[in-house]
């Protein structure tokens, strides 16, 4: 998997305009902004997994923050964002969000690349499944994958995940539901993929390379948010 097309090597795409075309809460608490890319797809390319940088604009000030690209149609893209309280920056934005803002966005120097293994394990909370489900295109078709997702709601099915891969899901992260994700794998041919909360990224990190012993390198582990106390 590469970030170039062709062959060809592309300069990073910066500060280029999207345009919000629609505005759809397709669950109580998921808000999909749909934008005309303006030919995007023309400067880089979309990998799985593939996100921007968008620079939100909150009244007078300007806030950068990462999402992942939920969708492309023609020459539109989608991004689902989570609608939560307290609500954060890119909440608050696409709270505001109508048809006609301008939004710029930016493409980030990281590029995931799907690993070749027998087995993954991916742990999302609702932020982050919207890259969990992009991600799951990126891998082999031969690589048996595990889903745990961490809620704590009721209405589970609002949550969008794939149909086709084993999804368990959980109130509360800990080691044993880690355990059972991993019962039948091997750390020497595993990878896993760890996004959401500060507090359920250390616990599954934690597990991975103490318990599980998976080597750095086979892992990814991100934050997305701090629970506010």
């Amino acid at each position: 998997m590469s970030n170039d097309a062709g062959g060809v090597s592309r300069p990073r795409v910066k500060d280029h305009r999207l345009t919000v075309v629609g505005v759809e809460d397709f669950t109580h608490w998921y808000r999909r902004v749909r934008f005309d890319s303006h030919g995007l797809f023309t400067k880089m390319d979309l990998l799985p997994g593939g996100y921007l940088l968008l620079n939100l604009g909150l009244g007078d000030r300007v806030v950068q923050r990462s999402y992942t690209i939920a969708g492309v149609e023609a020459e539109q893209l989608w991004i689902d964002f989570v609608d939560h309280e307290p609500p954060g920056p890119g909440c608050a934005w696409a709270r505001a969000a109508r048809p006609g803002l301008e939004l710029s966005v930016s493409q980030p120097s990281y590029v995931w690349r799907a690993p070749l293994v027998d087995d993954a394990v991916m742990v999302a909370d609702p932020t982050a499944t919207p890259a969990l489900n992009s991600l799951l295109g990126g891998l082999a078709s031969s690589t048996r994958a595990k889903i745990v997702i961490v809620d704590g709601h009721c209405d589970r099915e609002a949550i969008p995940h794939p149909s086709d891969v084993e999804v368990e899901w959980v109130e509360r992260l800990d080691e044993d539901c880690l355990a059972r994700a991993t019962h039948t794998m091997s750390p020497d041919d595993c990878y896993a993929w760890v996004a959401g909360s500060r507090t359920m990224v250390k616990t599954a990190r934690d597990f991975f390379r103490t318990i599980f012993t998976l080597p750095r390198s086979a892992q990814h582990c991100q934050t997305y948010w701090i629970a506010q106390s």
